[in-house]
């Protein structure tokens, strides 16, 4: 994600600060980049496609929380080694419980 920086404020996407992604598939700072860019166009910054569900109740702190989740449980799926030793798959277990857990949780809130 550090490769793909916000292409609203150019500053890179980590973990620390809320993140949002668009129905096309990227990655923006939630509150302080893409709800001003949307206020302004209904567009993404990126690929210019249309992102009107993204209106201001997806900006919730529950819909980010789910968001980010979802998002470090897809990160955490892509380290999976089927070739890797018995420690190494112990340890995906146990990040891709805890990401499954969050991810659950997040979605729980919504409901």
């Amino acid at each position: 994600m550090a490769d793909n920086p916000c292409a609203v404020c150019f500053n890179p996407i980590d973990l620390k600060r809320p993140v949002v992604l668009t129905p096309c598939g990227h990655y923006f700072h939630g509150k302080t980049c893409l709800s001003p860019w949307l206020k302004v166009n209904r567009s993404c910054p990126v690929c210019r496609s249309p992102v009107n569900e993204l209106l201001e109740e997806f900006h919730t702190p529950e819909w980010v929380a789910y968001r980010n989740a979802m998002r470090i449980l897809r990160e955490v799926n892509l380290t999976c080694d089927p070739d890797a030793d018995e420690a190494a798959k112990v340890a995906f277990t146990a990040r891709w419980a805890v990401a499954h857990n969050a991810a659950l949780a997040a979605a729980i809130a919504l409901w």
